[in-house]
């Protein structure tokens, strides 16, 4: 039967053109019928009750049915949820939507233009975003009721005919990822984006960020194919262009062209042919013509593979007058569950310049499995020259490599090396342990030699913090740094002269590194310091120091101490006590200064606060207190200038001596204490005593000018008599005033005779009056031993007289 020799063909064709001219008709009045401005209100109200935003349509809204349904909207823009801020803008905006394909349930759009637009995209500290209310489902604009799940929206599709997006402003403060900044897509072209199509995409962009900083403009092209069910990715032909700065890098000029892909399910990534060549600069180091190619390479932690093929990593370096250059090759590596086969491992590194290196490193072919794969007999040589700096050493290890997490560990780890340098005596190191590598806390353990000294050490290093952290505690038998110190850098203590300039303070290691340290040695030295069973714990946080114990055996005796220091505000605080220490030899070590003799107690307790180390000598506050028995005060000898009173005494005149170091006031104990503030200690407690002396005292020490005024005064007990007749019994119940001036390095001792010779005249003239009164009204003068007994501070003439004079009467009416 020829074709449509039936009516019913030809009737059912009539009836498919009769609908198609109706559905046109209607088609046809309802976009005649469109009233932009109702469905404007309509798309607000709705806006406004289910997300609590403001939607704002200034510009025309235009609408399409066929052959395809597409609207366009011109100044739209959107608030923020219960708040009048902008959330989005844009200038103008068009989709169009395939319409038969939507009625059967697939979203098929055939193209998507945006222009000028901006986003706001935010997330909290506690992790709220501002686009949650517009991810939740909501119902559509004429069926306020939620509508029954159906099979055909599961299978809904994104079918993408072609994208274009121009100046597209995106503003991001995301808290928990501390990343805050504005990233700006000038202009976005793709073809088609459907489920597991490829497609080209083009992309221009230009992030301006200030977490972390960056300033970059990024091109790219690629062939994009993604899986909407696995959330996979693939980029193929990829071309990647960067140019800017970030993350401290500045002039960053990289390039990465291959095959990226990521695949959901498997968490597997995978790439082929990949090449990333750079250059950039950071401070004064300049990387340039440096790069990193891989062939093939797979990671597929479910199924315990991983493939390196043929890895070439190319890294070069300027800085000033000096290069560097580095080179590694892997050939192979490919890892299948517990079998593993592949090459060595070996590379170069090469300095020249100031400063030369030579280094290669090796290791044998690895063996393991997937989740340790280990690279045996691993060997490192080096070589290098500064000046007259030498290194020669080397190094092997059992590198052990583990994917999850990513962890490196050097095992069996042994080495040795020899380092010359000047001011440091020739040294050898020897070492052996092992340690590790991680994204977290990296520990390790190690024991060894510098030169004579044995060593333990053992912690952590954690380079995942925005400040690296530290956990070390080490153990030396025995630690001379003048072993290590060459002779000339270990010179005997100097007197502490004032410098030519200010030496300034440095803190600032404080703010580069925090964590804890415990150190312990059985014997420490430096230079003329001495110490045994020394423990010293410290922790810095925030650019703090903190040393609760500081502990040892230290001049003949125990030292216990604390101490603080402060990076941001140069401030230092100590505090300790010294029982039982050679106080001399304390103030030798220290001050640089042989001023006194004796054992004793030493306790301080100062703080202090400045720039220099002039600054902080100025500032320095707090109070100290010594105690010394059996001793001497060094640079005159006050018994022998005593010795010569009776001359002194009808000369009436002043006695002025620089210390000498030949000459020394022995006292059976002293103490004294002293009250600092602004680098000035102030004493009125000194109570000195010997077998025929008393002596007190008071006056300054200025720290901050290395300069002293004090006044001592000396008394002779009665207990002199024998050791110095005459001369002494003349000063018997006087006071001796003893003036110390000057810079510490030379003190004055001027002794105040004048003072003494009145102090005779009242003297005698008690006396005359005495035996006058005796004689005339019977009475009994006061033993002169009396008065003699103890000391007085020095008073003038007539006081004396009067003095004496209301004794006498008093007796004369008992």
């Amino acid at each position: 039967m020829p074709p449509f020799s039936s009516p019913w063909p030809r009737r059912a064709a009539w009836l498919a053109a009769g609908l198609a001219t109706l559905a046109m008709i209607a088609a046809a009045w309802l976009v005649l019928q469109f009233d932009a401005e109702r469905y404007k209100g309509l798309a607000v109200d709705w806006v406004r009750e289910h997300h609590q935003r403001e939607l704002k349509l200034e510009g025309p809204v235009s609408l399409r049915l066929l052959p395809r349904l597409a609207v366009r909207i011109e100044r739209a823009s959107l608030s923020e949820r219960q708040r009048p801020e902008t959330f989005a803008s844009v200038e103008q905006a068009s989709l169009s939507v395939a319409l038969w394909p939507l009625l059967r349930g697939a979203l098929e759009v055939d193209r998507v233009e945006l222009r000028n637009a901006s986003v706001r995209l935010t997330r909290d500290s506690e992790g709220r975003r501002n686009i949650d209310d517009l991810l939740q489902p909501r119902p559509p604009l004429d069926n306020p009721a939620p509508a029954a799940p159906s099979a055909a929206t599961g299978s809904l599709r994104l079918d993408v005919q072609g994208v274009l997006v121009e100046n597209l402003r995106v503003h991001l403060d995301d808290r928990p990822a501390a990343v805050r900044g504005e990233v700006l897509w000038r202009r976005l072209r793709a073809g088609r984006l459907a489920h597991q199509v490829p497609t080209d995409i083009e992309f221009d962009l230009q992030a301006r960020m200030d977490e972390p900083a960056a300033q970059v403009d990024v091109q790219g092209r690629a062939r994009v194919q993604f899986d909407l069910d696995t959330t996979s990715l693939a980029l193929r032909e990829m071309a990647l262009s960067v140019q800017g700065q970030a993350l401290g890098w500045t002039d960053v000029t990289a390039r990465l062209e291959g095959m990226l892909a990521y695949d959901g399910p498997q968490h597997a990534v995978q790439a082929e042919g990949l090449h990333l060549a750079w250059s950039a600069t950071r401070g004064a180091m300049q990387w340039h013509d440096s790069s990193l190619s891989i062939t093939r390479f797979g990671f597929e932690p479910e199924r315990r593979s991983l493939v390196v093929d043929a890895l070439a990593l190319r890294l070069k370096a300027r800085m000033d007058a000096q290069t560097l250059a580095l080179d590694l090759d892997w050939p192979s590596l490919e890892v299948a569950g517990d079998a593993i086969k592949g090459g060595p491992l070996q590379g170069r590194m090469a300095a020249s310049g100031p400063t030369t290196v030579q280094a290669e490193f090796r290791c044998a072919a690895p063996r393991g499995r997937f989740d340790r794969v280990e690279l045996p007999d691993l060997l490192l040589r080096l070589k290098g020259r500064s000046g007259a700096h030498v290194l020669d050493g080397q190094a092997q290890a059992l590198l052990t490599v583990q994917p999850q997490p990513l962890q490196v560990a050097l095992l069996h780890l042994r080495g040795s090396a020899r380092v010359e340098t000047p001011g440091l005596q020739p040294q050898t190191l020897q070492f052996q342990g092992q340690a590790q590598g991680s994204a977290g806390p990296s520990p390790w353990q190690l024991e060894g030699r510098l030169g004579n000294n044995r060593f333990t050490t053992s912690g952590r290093l954690d380079l995942s913090t925005a400040v690296p952290t530290v956990q070390a505690q080490a153990r030396f038998d025995r630690l001379d740094f003048n072993e290590v110190l060459a002779p000339s850098a270990a010179p005997a203590p100097q007197p502490a002269s004032a410098p030519a300039g200010p030496r300034a303070v440095d803190l600032s290691v404080l703010q580069a590194v925090q964590g804890r340290l415990e150190l312990q040695a059985g014997e420490l030295a430096y230079r003329h310091y001495r110490l045994a069973d020394v423990h010293l714990q410290a922790e810095v946080q925030d650019g703090t120091l903190v040393v609760p114990t500081l502990a040892g055996r230290l001049w003949g005796g125990r030292i216990d101490g604390s101490a603080r220091a402060q990076a941001g505000s140069r401030r230092l605080a100590l505090r300790g006590l010294a029982r039982g220490i050679d106080v001399g030899a304390a103030v030798r070590d220290v001050a640089g200064k042989d001023l006194i003799a004796g054992r004793g107690d030493l306790q301080v307790d100062v703080s202090t606060q400045g720039p220099t180390v002039e600054a902080l000598r100025s500032a320095l506050a707090g109070q100290a207190a010594l105690q010394v028995r059996d001793g001497a005060v060094k640079g005159f000898n006050l018994a022998r200038a005593l010795r010569g009173a009776r001359a002194a005494l009808t000369l009436n005149r002043d006695a002025l001596q620089q210390a000498r170091a030949t000459e020394q006031t022995d006292f059976s104990e002293m103490s004294v204490s002293f009250q600092i503030a602004e680098g000035v200690a102030r004493s009125d407690d000194l109570d000195m005593k010997s077998p025929f002396l008393r002596v007190a005292g008071e006056g300054l020490i200025d720290i901050g000018r290395n300069r002293i005024d004090y006044t001592v005064r000396a008394a002779v007990t009665s207990t002199a008599q024998g050791q110095g007749g005459p001369e002494r019994d003349a000063l018997r119940g006087l006071i001796v005033p003893v003036r110390l001036t000057g810079p510490l390095e030379a003190i004055e001792w001027n002794v105040r005779w004048s003072a003494v010779a009145a102090q005779a005249a009242t003297s005698r003239l008690r006396s005359r009056l005495e035996d006058e009164l005796k004689g005339r009204l019977g009475g009994r003068a006061a033993p002169a031993d009396a008065a003699a007994s103890e000391p007085a501070a020095p008073r003038s003439l007539e006081d004396v007289a009067k003095d004496q004079l209301k004794e006498k009467l008093k007796g004369l009416f008992k």
